[in-house]
């Protein structure tokens, strides 16, 4: 389980990278994702939903149905997948989960926090999927 992603914003970057690495397929079913990925089908299922319902994916009924990319996979930050499926949380919850943390009330971690994650949102921000596509390494099936 990654430190700052929840598994569910795992599991939807991992099947997002799996679509984006075929990009002459258009709708996957979710099974088929699930096998790719080692993703549980019914969790995976309900995460792209959630992305279908703002827009990253479209979502058909029928034997030939299931997800496809609404938008060119190389416009879709990942940025733009954390927070949908986590929230704001990343950009800003207290790294230590003090919940008064903030300017007024600085837990002892917030100043290298604050630079940590402004750098960490800049990545997130500039990379699509596309871009990690053709990065390759880990992850492709």
């Amino acid at each position: 389980m990654s430190v700052l992603l929840s598994r569910a914003c795992e599991y939807a970057i991992q099947a997002l990278l799996e679509m984006a690495r075929h990009p002459k397929r258009s709708f996957w079913s979710v099974a088929e994702l699930a096998r790719r990925t080692g993703v549980p089908a019914a969790f995976l299922g309900k995460t792209l939903q959630k992305l279908a319902q703002h827009g990253l994916l479209r979502s058909a009924i029928g034997r030939k149905g299931g997800f496809a990319f609404a938008r060119d996979p190389d416009e879709i930050t990942i940025l733009q997948i954390v927070e949908i499926v986590d929230g704001p949380e990343l950009s800003e919850a207290c790294a230590l989960g003090f919940p008064e943390c903030g300017g007024d009330h600085p837990c002892p971690f917030h100043d290298d926090w604050s630079r940590i994650r402004a750098e960490l949102l800049k990545a997130l921000s500039q990379r699509s999927l596309k871009a990690l596509v053709e990065r390759g390494r880990l992850g492709s099936r």
